[in-house]
């Protein structure tokens, strides 16, 4: 090896700090943004063990360079004075993959028409996603267009369920499980705009899988 890359900034990369030394090569991370973002108190920051957190404040500060995926993720690090350098290099999308044929497996898995307005988000569920008020903006979006559906994908989505039934929507927002990423370019394929009502992020990468796509795109600020 000439260089050994780990990810996230995290036990990743704290066992790459303790091969180096037999190794004799550099250690390079590249954050997550999760992985450090709980400095800003993103909300989801209690399920993290304070254990991690003290391997992603000691790493942060022992590896040879850190790849940051945004300005915000750049701030978390400052804010636990990290001092390894950082170069920052944003999440890419592989844009040839999400300009697929035009396919609708999502639709058909829900039984929908093509005349049916298909809004999507795709992101695992976590506070900062902000898809409980994504829920409740969808309630609003439906009563003025009653074809509207909402499909939410991502790990753990399947807990919103008390927020749809709060809303009155079951039928109309649909809860699917994380999916193979294989998969998610045909997913995104197969909606008509692309909804993310995150309250904080460092890079939304599915946000460029949706331009990617070529879907319009209704985000938070």
């Amino acid at each position: 090896l000439d260089v050994l890359h780990c990810h996230p900034l995290g036990i990743t990369a704290d066992v790459a700090l303790r091969v180096r030394p037999s190794l004799g090569v550099p250690v390079v991370a590249t954050t997550s943004g999760s992985d450090v973002m709980w400095i800003l108190e993103t909300g989801d920051a209690a399920s993290i063990p304070n254990y991690v957190k003290e391997i992603v404040v000691r790493c942060a500060s022992a590896v040879d360079l850190i790849g940051s995926v945004s300005s915000s993720t750049r701030a978390a690090l400052g804010r636990m004075n990290a001092k390894a350098p950082i170069v920052d290099i944003p999440n890419g999308v592989a844009i040839e993959a999400f300009q697929c044929d035009r396919s609708r497996p999502l639709r058909s898995q829900l039984g929908l028409t093509d005349d049916a307005c298909l809004i999507l988000s795709v992101g695992r569920n976590i506070p900062t996603k902000g898809y409980r008020e994504g829920i409740a903006a969808f309630g609003r979006v439906f009563k003025a267009s009653p074809a509207s559906h909402y499909a939410i994908v991502g790990r753990d989505v399947s807990l919103l369920g008390d927020a749809v039934n709060q809303q009155g929507l079951t039928g109309r927002v649909h809860l699917i499980e994380q999916k193979p990423m294989s998969e998610i370019p045909a997913i995104f394929q197969s909606a008509d705009v692309f909804f993310n009502p995150s309250t904080r992020e460092g890079f939304a990468q599915v946000n460029a899988q949706a331009l990617a796509t070529g879907l319009p795109l209704v985000v938070t600020d």
